[in-house]
């Protein structure tokens, strides 16, 4: 590996050598805010003509050039800095249509000219993704905006409308490929590209969980493993890159659906192995170091094999979609336990900890009336705790350890979720089955407690003890009353709870803004 000092023309973009991005890097994703700061910069270093530095470059050689590239004497993989060659690429094609610089075509193209034709090849050479409208972009021939809506032609399109013709004589061309300077970062076959990339990106270059984990599982050896079980299950279409993209708000963190869907997997994965430890568990339910738990999962639990994961990977990701809608919130739901309401449990009340159960249960439960009767049973039990107020951090626990136990059942599902409540709870939940349950000789309860017991007892009285029930803490009270002193009983008041409680179904006791969305 050696660094330097590196210009465009002469260094990068050499005579001869061709720069490929490779399959498994991220498209072009800069916007408005870095073409605007870019285009100020460069203004400004050509008005001081002084050297801007726009940071590194790393390639990696390579001795085959690949088939089709054989008018090339070498060429090197961007390992990294896409974006900013990229987008120089792009501004110095403008200005040189908008000052009609000439000798743009022969410092990023490669020609050779016959006795009956020429032969043009851009020495840049883009992803799948962007391929098509970067070489657009290169072969226009008056700087007027493109149609098109990628990012690559945006970025165009925002130079052609941004740099009139009195900015682009100032912005000299040939001071634009003098003064702009790059570290240039070169590395060897014998250096570990993915390695590298790996490094670099997860010390906080944002790219994605998914990105990173893409360049994990696949390289340039499996590219048809790479269209069928990625590509073509996350990159299909717009509709489909849209579905993965979206985000919702998971507790005190907005996540995409596809960071969603990784983290249940590996969660879902790590359940089926034996020797996976509590620690380990724990650090994969854990959403912020989602790829480095997928390499310590694969290296400790996998004999280090990606390849291992990736035909369930596809499997899960197709079942995932379709069952998980984020949108489900707006709409109109039926009263019948389903996918329906239980998209408003997990995306209207953000309890996302259940997706990895309900995941496992599609896999293992082929009887969709079974299923909807599971979906039933989970939507009681999370309504139930809601209306008592009872604490959801163990919740990641829980549902996991209902899949370590194979808990696909509805009895099952019940004795696990219910403890010794004997009967099966129904769906929706009556109103006496979610009212708290008193003791014998208990004191009144007052608003102060969030248990079985008021935490300030009166005089006299004794702490009430904690119910078998599954429904053992209560709900906070608006007023507290004490009844039948002597008479052995106590009864909690809460009008808000109670009038909840008396409407149907669990829909009744949803925030607004939701409930509405969730009438029969």
């Amino acid at each position: 590996m050696e660094a330097k000092e590196a210009l465009l023309p002469d260094d990068i973009f050499k005579t001869g050598r061709l720069l490929e991005v490779p399959f498994y890097q991220r498209s072009y994703v800069w916007g408005v805010d870095e073409w605007a700061r870019l285009l100020d910069d460069l203004k400004n270093m050509c008005e001081a003509r002084e050297p801007y530095f726009l940071g590194s470059v790393i390639l990696k050689k390579t001795i085959d050039c690949g088939p089709g590239n054989d008018d090339f004497a070498s060429k090197a993989i961007v390992v990294d800095g896409q974006q900013r060659l990229t987008t120089m690429q792009l501004l110095l094609k403008v200005i040189a249509l908008k000052t009609n610089e000439g000798t743009f075509d022969s410092r990023f193209y490669f020609q050779r000219q016959t006795q009956h034709s020429l032969t043009k090849r851009l020495y840049f050479l883009h992803n799948r993704n962007d391929r098509t409208d970067f070489e657009r972009a290169m072969a226009a021939e008056t700087a007027t905006p493109l149609d098109g809506d990628s990012n690559i032609i945006k970025a165009f399109n925002y130079f052609v409308e941004n740099i009139d013709e009195d900015r682009a004589w100032l912005m000299n061309y040939m001071d634009l490929m003098q003064f702009t300077q790059f570290v240039l970062i070169t590395l060897s076959e014998q250096d570990d590209e993915q390695q590298i990339f790996d490094t670099i990106n997860s010390l906080g270059m944002r790219l994605t969980t998914a990105e990173l984990l893409k360049n994990f599982f696949f390289s340039k050896e499996n590219i048809e493993t790479y269209k069928t079980h990625w590509e073509d299950v996350f990159e299909r279409d717009d509709e489909t890159k849209a579905y993965w993209d979206q985000t919702i708000t998971t507790g005190r963190l907005r996540r995409s659906m596809i960071d969603l869907f990784f983290s249940a997997f590996l969660q879902l994965e790590a359940d089926k192995k034996d020797g996976v430890t509590e620690d380990e568990r724990r650090t994969y339910e854990k959403s912020e170091r989602l790829f480095q738990s997928y390499q310590s999962f694969i290296k400790n639990h996998c004999g280090g094999d990606p390849s291992s994961l990736i035909d369930a990977l596809k499997v899960n990701a197709e079942t995932f979609r379709g069952l998980f809608d984020p949108s489900a919130r707006e709409r109109m739901v039926g009263s019948a336990p389903g996918m329906d309401r239980m998209n408003v449990v997990i995306f209207g009340l953000q309890n996302s900890t259940l997706i990895p159960y309900v995941l496992y249960l599609r896999e293992h439960i082929a009887d969709d009336a079974v299923f909807d009767e599971m979906l039933g049973i989970l939507e009681a039990y999370v309504m139930r705790r809601m209306v008592l107020r009872a604490d959801t951090k163990n919740y990641n626990r829980f549902f996991s350890g209902l899949i370590r136990e194979g808990v696909a059942t509805p009895d099952a599902c019940v004795s696990a979720s219910y403890g010794r409540v004997r009967a099966r709870p129904t769906f929706p939940p009556s109103t006496r089955s979610m009212r708290p349950s008193t003791a014998r000789g208990a004191s009144a309860t007052c608003r102060h407690a969030a248990s079985s017991t008021c935490s300030r007892p009166r005089s006299g009285t004794t702490r009430t003890a904690p119910s078998s029930s599954a429904s053992t803490p209560t709900a906070s009270s608006t007023s507290c009353r004490r009844s039948g002193r002597g008479s052995g009983r106590s009864t909690v008041t809460s009008k808000r709870s109670r009038s909840a409680m008396t409407r149907s179904g669990p829909s009744a006791i949803l925030p607004s803004s939701v409930r509405a969305s969730t009438r029969p």
